[in-house]
C-alpha cells in the first residue's frame, strides 16, 4: 500500500472568501491527492470545515473511488470546533485504512423544509438530476418513513455488516426499519425522561428514585411537561400507554385500544392533578423548549420532562440534576426515542459496498461513543454508550431507558384513537373528567366510530 502523510489545514478563511454573499453549501474532498474545498449554492451562511490533504507519493496515484456524503448542519455547529475535528479524523481515517486509494465528498448541508436542504434537494434531484445527490446522509428518523414512500433511499440490509447491526439496542434497530426492512442505521439517539432537581431530592430524603406510578405521587415532587399537543397525542403519556399495555402501534401507525391501560395511566394523572404536583403552567406547554430556560438557567422545579440532548448539554453546567425514566405502572424504564440514522442515497452497486465500508468503520463503538459525546447525544448501542467519554453520564439509567424505548411515531401522528386519547387525558389533568369518566367516554367515542 503507498504510504501516505496527513497535513491538516482550517478552511474557514477560504470558505468565507468563496462565498462572499452567495448561498453555499460547504465541500471538503477527502483523498489521496490534494484537493481543495468546493462550495454549491445552498447556504446563506459558510459552515467551516477543515480541508484536509493527503500528500501522494512519489509513484503513480491509481483512480480513487469517491463516496459522496452530505452531512447535516445540525451535527457540525459552525461555533463548536471540536465537533468538525472529530469529523474530520474520523473521515480521515476511513481514507487512510482503505486500501483502494478511496476519496470521499464531504459536503455540509442545511437541515430542514427549505430549498437547497438535504430531504428538499434529495426530492428534486432524484428526477431531474440524480448524478447530483450523495451515495449517503444523514436523517432525522421522522423523516424517514416519506424518504421511504418517495424512493429516495435504499434498504441496508446485506450492506451493513451483520455484527454492526446485532450491536444495536433492539428498539434504536426498529427506528431505522420501515415495515421489517432496514432502511436507516441508527447512529444518534434522543430519548425523552425526567430530571429531578438535586436539591428537590434532598429535601424530601430521597436517595433513589423510584419511577411507578403509585411511588411518584407518594414522593409528592411536582411536575413539569409539555401537555398539549394540538391534532395529535401528548408523546409521553403515548409511551405510558404503549408501556402499560404491552402494545404496539401498527405500521400504520393504528394503535389498539386496551381499556384496563388506559384506565392505569388515566388514574395516574388524575392523582397528580388531585394532589396539585402538575404545574399548572404546562397545561399551555406543547414543547420541552417552552420551559427549558428554568432548567438550564438554574429555577426553581421539581422534576421535569426533558431530552437527553438537553440533559447532556447542562450536565457541563453542573446544575445538580438526576436523571431518571418516566413514570410507568410498573416502574420499568422507557421513554420516548427519536435521534438521526444513516440512509444511503446511491443504487449503484460497487459505490453500495464502499457505502457498506464506511458505516461499518464509523459505528464502531469508540468512534461513536466519541462523536456522541462532542455532538451531547446517546449512540445507538450499548457498548458506545459504556464507552461514553464524561464519567457524569448516567450510563446505567440511560442503558435501561434505551432498552424499553418507544420510537416517536411520525408526523402527522392524527389517527382517530390518537386524538381521542389526547382528548381524554387533557379533560384528566384539567379536572373536568375522572379517570373512569375518561375511559367511558373514549370507548364509546370510538365504539361509535
Amino acid at each position: 500500500m503507498r504510504m501516505r502523510s496527513l497535513c491538516l489545514a482550517l478552511s474557514c478563511l477560504l470558505l468565507l472568501a468563496a462565498c462572499s454573499g452567495d448561498d453555499a453549501d460547504s465541500a471538503t474532498s477527502l483523498t489521496a491527492a490534494t484537493s481543495a474545498p468546493t462550495l454549491d449554492a445552498n447556504l446563506s451562511t459558510p459552515i467551516p470545515t477543515t480541508a484536509v490533504t493527503v500528500t501522494p507519493a512519489a509513484d503513480s496515484v491509481p483512480e480513487a473511488l469517491t463516496l459522496a456524503l452530505w452531512w447535516p448542519d445540525t451535527l457540525n455547529p459552525s461555533d463548536r470546533t471540536e465537533v468538525n475535528d472529530i469529523i474530520n479524523t474520523q473521515i480521515n481515517g476511513f481514507v487512510e485504512a482503505e486500501e483502494d486509494e478511496t476519496q470521499v465528498d464531504f459536503r455540509l448541508k442545511r437541515y430542514g423544509g427549505e430549498q437547497g436542504a438535504i430531504m428538499p434537494t434529495l426530492r428534486t434531484a432524484s428526477g431531474v438530476a440524480p448524478g447530483a445527490l450523495p451515495d449517503l446522509t444523514l436523517i432525522r428518523r421522522s423523516d424517514l418513513v416519506a424518504a421511504v414512500d418517495a424512493g429516495l433511499v435504499y434498504p441496508l440490509d446485506g450492506i451493513v455488516s451483520a455484527s454492526t447491526i446485532a450491536a444495536l439496542y433492539g428498539p434504536a434497530l426498529r427506528m431505522g426499519q420501515v415495515g421489517d426492512t432496514l432502511y436507516g442505521l441508527p447512529y444518534l439517539v434522543d430519548i425523552q425522561h425526567i430530571v429531578y432537581s438535586a436539591a428537590v431530592l434532598e429535601e424530601a430524603e430521597l436517595t433513589t428514585i423510584s419511577t411507578a406510578f403509585d411511588d411518584v405521587i407518594e414522593a409528592g415532587i411536582p411536575l413539569l411537561m409539555p401537555t398539549r399537543r394540538p391534532n395529535s397525542i401528548n408523546l409521553t403519556f403515548y409511551a405510558q400507554y404503549l408501556a402499560a399495555s404491552g402494545l404496539q402501534p401498527e405500521q400504520d401507525q393504528s394503535l389498539t385500544l386496551d381499556a384496563d391501560a388506559l384506565t392505569d395511566v388515566l388514574t395516574f394523572y388524575e392523582a397528580l392533578y388531585r394532589a396539585g404536583l402538575l404545574d399548572e403552567a404546562a397545561l399551555d406547554y406543547t414543547s420541552i423548549n417552552d420551559y427549558a430556560a428554568i432548567i438550564t438557567s438554574g429555577g426553581a422545579f421539581g422534576s421535569a420532562l426533558v431530552s437527553s440532548n438537553l440533559y447532556l448539554s447542562e450536565i457541563s453546567a453542573e446544575n445538580g440534576l438526576a436523571a431518571a425514566s418516566i413514570a410507568t405502572a410498573d416502574g420499568q424504564p422507557t421513554g420516548v426515542m427519536s435521534g438521526w440514522v444513516w440512509v444511503m442515497t446511491t443504487g449503484n452497486t460497487e459505490r453500495q459496498v464502499l457505502v457498506g465500508r464506511f458505516l461499518n468503520w464509523m459505528m464502531e463503538a469508540g468512534r461513536q461513543a466519541e462523536f456522541a459525546g462532542v455532538i451531547r447525544m446517546l449512540p445507538s448501542q450499548p457498548r458506545a454508550l459504556r464507552d461514553f467519554p464524561d464519567e457524569r453520564v448516567p450510563v446505567t439509567a440511560y442503558d435501561a431507558m434505551l432498552n424499553g424505548a418507544i420510537i416517536a411515531p411520525p408526523e402527522p401522528f392524527a389517527t382517530t384513537v390518537a386524538r381521542t386519547l389526547q382528548t381524554a387525558f387533557m379533560n384528566v389533568i384539567t379536572g373536568e373528567e375522572s379517570a373512569e369518566q375518561a375511559v367511558e367516554w373514549v370507548m364509546g367515542q370510538l365504539r361509535d366510530d
